[in-house]
């Protein structure tokens, strides 16, 4: 692997503002769709990757001798930790490059047909006992900032 440099992740950071540019200009959309579709790869997209940069910087800095072991120290540590943790969440717009792809390619989706079940679309009910409402929506991250395991 050639040595990274911040000249090469500059060229990385370019090349996407040359894609966000040149999408600006309305393309054709399956060429669009195309063109992003590595970047929002399952597996290997940006969400993942840059989650997975996040947290080796948050290791990289946590384990230097050099790093002073302060309540700030730690509390910069942890919000690259919860970043990461939100921008992996992001994986899942490889559904929206599904369903985008469907729409452009093909009819309407009748209305006998069943829907995919996105991270939008919340699971169908298991039990057969009645559902009772709740009384607040539940929220992620917590309010009080509380950060998200590792996994």
């Amino acid at each position: 692997m050639p040595a990274l440099t911040p000249a090469t992740i500059r060229t990385l950071t370019e090349t996407l503002a040359d894609l966000t540019d040149y999408l600006r200009e309305n393309p054709d959309p399956a060429e669009a769709l195309a063109l992003v579709e590595p970047l929002l790869d399952e597996y290997t997209g940006l969400p993942v990757q840059f989650a997975d940069t996040l947290r080796a910087l948050a290791r990289a800095v946590q384990e230097n001798p050099a790093t002073p072991r302060t309540a700030k120290g730690d509390l910069l540590i942890t919000e690259l930790r919860t970043a990461a943790w939100e921008l992996a969440d992001q994986h899942t717009l490889h559904y929206v490059l599904d369903d985008l792809r469907d729409l452009y390619g093909s009819s309407p989706p009748s209305p006998t047909s069943t829907p995919r079940r996105s991270r939008t679309t919340p699971a169908p009910a298991t039990s057969s006992a009645p559902e009772t409402p709740s009384t607040s929506p539940t929220v992620w991250p917590p309010p009080d900032g509380t950060p998200s395991p590792t996994p």
